[in-house]
């Protein structure tokens, strides 16, 4: 069986909540199946609010962003942190 690659596009997508809901399942069950998965989804995580923090995301990607990835406390503690270190 062919090893499946990480596609940083669709973890964007997951992270901003603009994926179907089976598309959200595969990402999750792969997440908590697969470390270094999970990992690179953390990375991911931290380069888009570093984006968000230095403006460079479109502005559709800004909205979901505030909309959907700020909803979590815990997010927007790891914004609050990210904007402390800039």
């Amino acid at each position: 069986m062919q090893r499946e690659y990480f596609k940083e596009e669709l973890a964007v997508r997951y992270l901003l909540g603009d994926l179907t809901d089976d598309e959200q399942v595969e990402v999750e069950d792969r997440a908590f199946a697969d470390h270094q998965y999970m990992e690179r989804m953390v990375a991911v995580e931290d380069d888009l609010i570093d984006n968000y923090l230095r403006g460079s995301l479109s502005q559709l990607q800004r909205d979901q962003f505030e909309k959907r990835f700020l909803t979590s406390e815990q997010r927007r503690q790891k914004v609050e942190f990210a904007r402390a270190l800039a």
